[in-house]
Order: structure tokens, then C-alpha cells, then sequence
């Protein structure tokens, strides 16, 4: 109960400062916060596995396990997970990084991380842009070896339409891509929610997402989430009268910023625009008969 009320305390403190909107993140390093972890992430709209204050709390051994089960149970609840600390730490000398720190950052994208950070590294660190190139190298070599998950094993406690339509954009892409096809998630953001891109990059599709919103706010946050990348689209959200022309509308929007191929599958998932919870849905186009479209 504590949690929440804590949670509670701190929207009041936002809004009494003129903006409830502002993500909280929760930084996971006491043993308390890991005995109630289930109801820290409810209340959290992201997670930050703090190894290195987590190290000093409980014994260091338990800080690869509790990574493991944090990731996890945030990306059962679509929520975005940071792995912290120490990931590249000798690149504050040297020019490159130890094996056992290049297998730490391979390692938390398997382990289900959004995102992995540096710190010292690049703040007061001889190798700035060397830390984040070599970084970006790890984590690409990662996302490849990267086996397909099985979604049934990240199902939410409270799983719902959006939910249940990001799990058929998950085998719809898998059918997709065994028989040869290639292409796009795309995800509407309409009406404006980061919760449908979540919803589909905790299932690890094969194919990257791409996130339409009419929201800046939301632009910004959805970039945290693990395969995905925004596009801001001011007019999104006013000037469709159908899901259908939405997409259509989106597709030839992304062509011509060279984000789909001539010959792309384009997945689209979007919720209604007549309401947050009346509707979802899951359609697929093929980009070049959406060309020749007036």
C-alpha cells in the first residue's frame, strides 16, 4: 500500500508544479523495492535496475539474478526497462572495452532490456563517441543472435484488447517473414498513447516499428522502447475519418521518407479513433498496391 501512496504523492507534487504528465522512473536498488517489486512497476511508467547502489544493498551475486527478473516482469507489463551502471567502465581510460563488459551489455539485451546507459563513460570519459560506437556495435550484434520469443510467456496480469492485438501484429509479422516477406510494424498512436507501441515492442517482433503519433511527448518517449523509432505526424490525429485512410495515409507518408521499400508489407496496429477503449486493430497493406492508390 505504500507504493501507491507514494505514487500518489508524487502526481499531486507534479501537478502542484504545473505538469502531472511527466514519466516517472523508478531506479530498483533496495531490498524493499525488490520485495514489492510487482506493485513498483505497476505504479512506474519505466524501470531502472540500478546495479551499481543495488550491489552495495544486497550481495553481489543476487544483482545478475534480480537484472534478470526486473527485465522481465517489466516487459511482461509493457513497461520500458534501463540497465545501468558500470556497462562499459574501463572505456573511461581505455579505448576499448573488456570482454567481460562487452558480454554485460550483449547479455542485458537478452535479458529483455529497452535500453542500456552509460555514464561515466561519456561524462567525464576520455572516449566519448568511441563508449557510444562501441556500445551501438554490441547491442546490434545482440538484437541479431537475439531468438524469437515465445509470447504466451509475456502476457500481462491484466492482458486487454490492445494487448491481445499486439500479440496477432506478433505472428502475423513471424507468418510474414517465414514465407519470405518483408516490411514494417507501424504503430498509430491514435488517440495519442505510447501504450500501443509498448504493447507490441515487448514482444520482440521481428520487424521494426515504427511509431506515428501527433504528440511531441510522446515522440520522445516511445524512442525508449526496444525496436522502435517515432515519427512525428501533426495532422494524425484530426484529419482521418477511417483507420484505413490512416494507414494508407501513413504508409505513403513513410515511402516517401525512404522508411518502407518498394516492395514492403506494412503491419498496422492502431486503436480506434472514436474512443481509448472502444476498439483495436491489427491490418496488413502491401506497399506497392497502396502506391497506386489516388
Amino acid at each position: 500500500g505504500d507504493v501507491y501512496k507514494r505514487q500518489e504523492y508524487e502526481r499531486e507534487f507534479l501537478k502542484s508544479k504545473g505538469n502531472d504528465r511527466i514519466k516517472i522512473i523508478s531506479k530498483i536498488e533496495r531490498p524493499l523495492s525488490l520485495e514489492n517489486l510487482d506493485s513498483v512497476i505497476d505504479v512506474s511508467d519505466a524501470v531502472m535496475v540500478a546495479r551499481g547502489d543495488m550491489g552495495v544493498e544486497i550481495p553481489m551475486w543476487r544483482v545478475p539474478i534480480e537484472q534478470k527478473r526486473i527485465c522481465k516482469l517489466c516487459n511482461n507489463e509493457g513497461k520500458p526497462v534501463i540497465v545501468a551502471t558500470q556497462m562499459l567502465e574501463s572505456m573511461i581510460e581505455a579505448s576499448r572495452p573488456t570482454r567481460a563488459e562487452a558480454s554485460d551489455v550483449f547479455n542485458a539485451v537478452l535479458d529483455g532490456a529497452d535500453a542500456v546507459m552509460l555514464s561515466a563513460e561519456t561524462s567525464i570519459g576520455k572516449h566519448p563517441v568511441l563508449t557510444v560506437q562501441v556500445m551501438d556495435d554490441i547491442i546490434s550484434a545482440a538484437e541479431k543472435y537475439m531468438p524469437l520469443r515465445k509470447p504466451q510467456d509475456f502476457i500481462s496480469q491484466k492482458p486487454g484488447m490492445t494487448e491481445t492485438v499486439s500479440l496477432s501484429c506478433f505472428s502475423l509479422v513471424e507468418q510474414l517473414s517465414g514465407f519470405g516477406f518483408k516490411g514494417k510494424i507501424l504503430v498509430l498512436c491514435t488517440p495519442p498513447s505510447g501504450y500501443e507501441a509498448r504493447a507490441v515492442s515487448k514482444f520482440r517482433p521481428a520487424w521494426d516499428i515504427i511509431v506515428l503519433t501527433s504528440h511531441i511527448r510522446i515522440t520522445r518517449e516511445v524512442d525508449l522502447l526496444w525496436g522502435a523509432r517515432s515519427v512525428y505526424v501533426p495532422e494524425l490525429n484530426t484529419s482521418f475519418k477511417s483507420l484505413e485512410e490512416g494507414s494508407i495515409t501513413a504508409i505513403k507518408k513513410l515511402h516517401k521518407m525512404k522508411l518502407l521499400g518498394d516492395e514492403d508489407y506494412a503491419v498496422v496496429v492502431a486503436r480506434s479513433l472514436l474512443g481509448k477503449h472502444l476498439g483495436a486493430s491489427c491490418a496488413i497493406f502491401h506497399v506497392p498496391k497502396v502506391l497506386q492508390l489516388k
